[in-house]
């Protein structure tokens, strides 16, 4: 029978000790789960930084680009002409050759109702010519004097 007691004993304190344990966790779980998400968070915060400096890395890249480009006479001349077909031609490959130097996504000139007239993609499927961007913040911040940034998925290419 002492075999049988001390068995039955040691379950009990099994069973004690195991409902301490789970009282112990159930305790420090929210505590655990704090932590974990401090720490979640502020890794996420690190990579949203990260995130954020390449961005204006690679926009600053192109921030000038409007001003060189607009001072330039194949895209003068091309705004100031009658834009016939050879002139078109001229100023979708000028666009193309510098897209290409450049390596930016696409270069596309809009008129004063956003609809692009010259486009470095011009001879893509799915190139902008005709296509109007006039709902762009890019543009309406532009025709406002203002320099217009706006980073979002194309409508018509895809690509961020």
């Amino acid at each position: 029978m002492k075999g049988l007691t001390s068995k039955v004993g040691w379950l009990w304190v099994l069973l004690v000790w195991s409902a301490g344990l789970v009282a112990l966790l159930a305790w420090q779980e929210p505590v655990v789960r704090q932590q974990v998400l401090a720490t979640s968070a502020s890794e996420m915060q690190g990579e949203l930084y990260r995130f954020r400096a390449t961005l204006r890395g690679v926009l600053s890249t192109y921030e000038n680009l409007p001003e060189l480009l607009a001072q330039q006479p194949t895209v003068t001349g091309f705004l100031s002409s009658s834009r016939q077909k050879t002139e078109l031609h001229h100023i979708n490959r000028y666009l193309e050759q510098t897209n290409r130097i450049m390596g930016a996504a696409d270069i596309y000139l809009l008129d004063q109702q956003g609809t692009t007239i010259a486009a470095s993609n011009w001879e893509m499927p799915q190139s902008f010519l005709g296509r109007n961007f006039s709902f762009r913040p890019y543009f309406y911040k532009a025709k406002e004097g203002y320099a217009g940034r706006y980073f979002a998925l194309g409508t018509t290419s895809l690509q961020r």
